[in-house]
């Protein structure tokens, strides 16, 4: 089986390298799980778009 860890340095234990394999596979679930919720995701509906906070009239934001 091919190894997928490799350490440069020290001398780590087994259960040094099961600590840091399972923190590196629950940070890569939680990236998997994360895109997958935004593939989900549909897009915004926008209800706030007529909402427009205080901008001074001389912005650039005050539009017409």
């Amino acid at each position: 089986m091919p190894h997928h860890l490799h350490i440069h340095r020290g001398h780590p234990s087994a259960i040094d390298i099961a600590a840091l394999t399972v923190v590196l596979s629950a940070l890569a679930g939680v990236t998997a799980a994360q895109r997958a919720e935004l593939e989900r995701r549909t897009s915004r509906a926008y209800w706030d778009r007529s909402w427009k906070a205080h901008v001074p009239p001389t912005s650039w934001m005050a539009g017409p």
